[in-house]
């Protein structure tokens, strides 16, 4: 893309999707899947298997909506509208939950986690079918470089106001300050007035700013020349790579959810410690954006997945580190929210790393399928929760994270030939 001067509306574009992404990041540390809501889950009941949906819900009511939305997007030039849209579903769907918890008192927990699982399928099928339309207008409007410093600004603020999250959540969750399950409700009503405020943030881009973008960059190619899903995999060996580099690490989903569950019922800590967990957590995704903007600036979105991916690999060697020598000696129990900040870590780097690098080099009228296919790929995750519960209930912890540590381990080699495709065009 042409480099061009810098104007005021560039600024309130950058700093308003700056202020969104950092209140996306705050908000979950209220509703995390594999925090919060696993933690409401495992209240409501003790089936591995069914506490491991909750994130195989999330991750799949994230990724599945977006194969339709490429093929429908590539008809509509607006972005706006449809972002503005999904964004306001999402910030409504948590409230809905919080206000269900609040009347009802959990009084029947199947229909509890039933309205739980609705909130989170309306919460992220809007999220996930915004991928494509927001991604897209992002790239029309910000250089790579541009979409980097966005990125890991947001995320850096967003975990700093993290911080400060684990602390309201390690509070409301002590026993006796607040009743269950007011204390998560009080928790999904936060993130839904913070969603709400990261909605508004999204509303000051407009659409004419889009529109022009588009036009300077003289997007090329008509209809006819879009490429579908299997020429691009047959053609772009670099996607390849990148793909199956995302779908053998995304098995670190196998043991993520676990971390929590692990914690309460094998090692016994505390309902509080959530909130270290959710602080650990934080910590990460906070340190992540400052060493992942830096790498993604200077050396490119490659270098950010090959070192996510060893990243995302400490996870689960942690857990089998715990659960060893967690049984010789007890004090290094707490040591399980190292894995929380491994993760906090690995998923701030998605963004800049897999949605990043392919805007590298992939044609703007191919931009939608590459990012289709991308979360397909990333779609897989959705069933490693219950393969994981599956394994710990069937066999044990160790077992478990032992095995998605070499699904990880597998997906870092491959990881490693991918090349720098900055200023490079398939």
């Amino acid at each position: 893309m042409r480099k061009m001067a810098v104007t005021r509306s560039d600024k309130r574009n950058f700093w308003a999707l700056v202020a969104e992404k950092a209140g996306f990041g705050f908000a979950l540390s209220f509703a995390g899947p594999y925090t919060v809501l696993t933690a409401l889950a495992a209240q409501l009941t003790t089936s591995a298997i069914v506490i491991g949906s909750i994130t195989t819900v999330w991750n799949g009511a994230l990724f599945l909506p977006v194969s339709f939305v490429a093929r429908w997007i590539r008809n509509h030039s607006e972005r706006m509208p449809i972002i503005r849209r999904l964004f306001l579903g999402r910030a409504l769907a948590f409230p809905v939950v919080a206000l269900w918890l609040f009347f009802t008192r959990a009084a029947d927990p199947v229909l509890t986690l039933a309205v739980l699982i609705a909130g989170m399928l309306v919460f992220c099928l809007s999220d996930g079918a915004n991928s494509i339309p927001y991604i897209d207008m992002v790239a029309r409007i910000m250089d790579s470089k541009t979409r980097a410093k966005m990125t890991w600004q947001g995320l850096l603020l967003g975990g700093v106001l993290g911080i400060a999250g684990s602390f309201v959540v390690q509070r409301v969750l002590t026993p006796g300050v607040m009743p269950f399950p007011v204390n998560f409700a009080f928790l999904l009503g936060l993130a839904g007035l913070i969603f709400f405020g990261a909605w508004l943030c999204i509303c000051l881009v407009p659409e004419r700013d889009v529109q022009a973008a588009r036009h300077r960059a003289q997007v090329e190619g008509d209809a006819a020349d879009r490429r579908g899903f299997v020429e691009i995999l047959r053609h772009d060996r670099v996607f390849r790579r990148m793909l199956l580099t995302r779908l053998f690490t995304g098995a670190d989903q196998m043991a993520v959810p676990f971390y929590t569950v692990f914690g309460l019922t094998v090692l016994k800590l505390s309902p509080e410690t959530v909130g270290l967990f959710v602080g650990a957590q934080t910590i990460g995704a906070l340190l992540a954006p400052i060493i992942y903007g830096w790498i993604a600036v200077n050396s490119g979105a490659h270098r950010v997945i090959q070192v996510g991916a060893l990243v995302q690999l400490s996870s689960p060697l942690i857990g089998v580190a715990v659960v060893v020598l967690g049984a010789v000696v007890p004090a290094l129990s707490p040591a399980i929210a190292l894995a929380f900040v491994a993760t906090g870590f690995s998923n701030s780097g998605m963004a800049l790393g897999y949605y990043n690098y392919p805007l590298d080099w992939c044609p703007d009228c191919d931009r939608p399928n590459y990012m289709a296919l991308l979360s397909i790929v990333s779609a897989t995750s959705m069933l490693a929760p219950l393969i994981g519960g599956l394994v710990a209930q069937s066999f044990s912890y160790l077992a478990l994270y032992g095995f998605t540590a070499l699904l990880v381990l597998l997906g870092a080699v491959i990881g490693v030939g991918l090349p720098d495709m900055r200023m490079r065009h398939t």
